[in-house]
């Protein structure tokens, strides 16, 4: 679970009765496929009520979520969610489409993956090639994913710690842009921009997004918090490749100039 802040200004008792504020509110949201959310409502006057917030969170207080533009507090356990599984998974996804457009076959392809975090999601790949390497500092993660797709493909799928073993892959999946080959990545070199701007989520989802906060963070807390797996679906519109924000149609229509054949 997680719970989303939604801060107001207390406008009628900043002219009224500038002392008085309405306790903080706090509601249950029931989530299509996935399990509820928590909303704390407060009123803001001269400051947010940090310590009402961080005691109606509990143990979600860890986990909030609230507008991008609103500072947390540093003396209290109050954190923003970060998604950690779900944007790659997308980048997985978008990934497997393009290369099932580009009719990509017998590739080599690298995965950057040093905490062992997106072991699940690398079977996506294994039609379009005929080696896997994966990154990692964490290979027993790995053991058993590596196990199935031997047995159900027949495919090897090579582990390694050493950096420079990506160099001969023709293209490499990774979190950040790397100087590697071709590389379809979240970040650009500069770290500066995301790739998932835009995710299309689904209306009965996006009804409910809070205001300031991205698509891609509250899809994230559904999927990786409420168990809304139906959102592991999703396709970006747009990726970094070689630190470049390309549009997945103007790479589909420029394929060869980008990738050339595999």
């Amino acid at each position: 679970m997680f719970s989303v802040i939604e801060i107001v200004d207390n406008k009628r008792g900043k002219l009224f009765f500038p002392f008085i504020r309405k306790p903080p509110e706090l509601l249950k949201v029931a989530v299509k496929d996935g399990a509820p959310y928590f909303k704390i409502k407060v009123q803001k006057y001269k400051k947010i009520p940090w310590d009402d917030i961080l005691y109606m969170a509990g143990r979600c207080a860890s986990n909030v979520i609230v507008d991008e533009k609103i500072e947390l507090p540093f003396d209290l356990n109050v954190r923003r969610f970060v998604p950690e599984i779900l944007p790659m998974k997308i980048l997985f996804n978008t990934v497997h489409d393009l290369l099932d457009f580009l009719n990509i076959k017998k590739a080599i392809i690298g995965i950057n993956d040093p905490d062992a975090k997106y072991c699940d999601f690398i079977a996506l790949m294994v039609r379009y090639c005929s080696e896997i390497r994966v990154l990692t500092y964490n290979n027993q993660k790995y053991e058993d994913v590596c196990l199935q797709i031997f047995d159900e493909y027949g495919l090897s799928v090579i582990l390694t710690e050493v950096t420079d073993s990506l160099k001969k892959c023709d293209y490499i999946i990774s979190e950040k842009s790397t100087d590697e080959s071709i590389t379809f990545s979240l970040y650009g070199k500069d770290d500066s921009r995301m790739c998932a701007e835009v995710i299309n989520l689904p209306p009965v989802y996006s009804q409910k997004l809070p205001e300031g906060v991205g698509e891609l963070t509250f899809a994230s807390a559904l999927y990786e918090l409420c168990g809304v797996k139906r959102l592991g679906k999703l396709r970006y519109s747009g990726i970094f490749v070689d630190g470049k924000y390309c549009f997945i149609n103007e790479i589909e229509n420029n394929s060869k100039v980008l990738f050339g054949t595999v």
